[in-house]
């Protein structure tokens, strides 16, 4: 009787373990870095100080910019924000032309403060919804 129970409880974990495992975990994707010049996030830094391309101090607006112009995925995109290491901001963003997820991690190279821009430190594609 004990023996029978014990491998219910064994099949019954083996089938939730299949079907969980069947998600992908995005802890488990790497993340591809972003190759960042200081000298151009500095250049791009006085910019906005001096009035020019100051979407640059909105890290959603740099996200969404981010897979529009540098991963060609244009349209609509849902956004929610993921938890990032300190002084960096994260989203997950899912855009209504297919329906990928990407996850992009940001920083201010240049000033940590409200005046200071924002640029996508690293990226990974996510499968499913």
């Amino acid at each position: 009787m004990i023996y029978r129970k014990f491998l219910h409880v064994i099949l019954i974990l083996s089938i939730l373990l299949t079907v969980s495992g069947c998600k992908q975990n995005s802890s488990n994707v790497p993340w591809v870095e972003v190759n960042i010049n200081l000298d151009e996030a500095k250049t791009l830094q006085s910019e906005v100080d001096n009035g020019h391309r100051v979407g640059e101090i909105d890290p959603v607006q740099v996200a969404h910019e981010f897979l529009n112009r540098k991963l060609n995925i244009p349209g609509d995109t849902k956004r929610k924000e993921i938890k990032a290491g300190e002084g960096e901001k994260g989203y997950r963003l899912t855009p209504s032309s297919d329906g990928r997820m990407v996850e992009v991690i940001l920083f201010q190279p240049v000033r940590t403060d409200s005046t200071g821009i924002w640029v996508v430190k690293k990226y990974r594609f996510i499968e499913g919804k």
